[in-house]
């Protein structure tokens, strides 16, 4: 199978089309789609949304899932459930709910992983309910802003290092 990539930004990012990964995907069609990722850093799917199965599975083929610290967890899941919703009462948290403290932190600017001593090869992120308006998730590619660096920016960056915290 081959999938139509649409351009979402001049330099990075397609949006998938005709990819179904809420099925088993073939060896050949992950290759596609793993050849996507590697060349434009972030992929959006539309369509059937995968059930926690099929969105394990398709983590997955990307290498060993890391479970991430979240002060919202998914039930017995490996997954990070990022919202405002109670999974209680299934009402809207209060703004100085405990849980939201977290949820404050992902309004921040930030880079999934980056504290881990092995970064994660990538975040899969899927929507479940999205608001009618506003509520977008911003990328970056830092392959793009590499390039656009000048020499002597490039130079100093290679005797640069930075330590990243989950604690800031």
């Amino acid at each position: 199978m081959t999938f139509e990539l649409r351009p979402l930004n001049p330099r990075f990012g397609v949006e998938v089309m005709g990819a179904d990964i809420s099925g088993a995907l073939s060896d050949s069609e992950y290759g596609e789609i793993l050849d996507a990722f590697e060349t434009y850093s972030v992929l959006l799917f539309r369509g059937p949304l995968p059930d926690e199965d099929a969105h394990l599975a398709f983590s997955r083929r990307f290498g060993e899932v890391q479970v991430s610290f979240s002060g919202n967890q998914s039930g017995a899941t490996l997954f990070s459930r990022q919202s405002n919703i109670d999974m209680k009462t299934g009402e809207l948290m209060a703004p100085d709910n405990s849980q939201m403290r977290y949820q404050k932190g992902n309004m921040l600017w930030h880079s999934d992983s980056s504290y881990r001593p092995n970064g994660a090869k990538a975040s899969i992120l899927v929507a479940h309910e999205t608001p009618p308006t506003g509520g977008n998730t911003e990328f970056v590619s830092l392959r793009v802003a590499w390039d656009d660096l000048s020499e002597d920016d490039k130079t100093l960056c290679r005797t640069l290092s930075a330590e990243h915290s989950l604690g800031y």
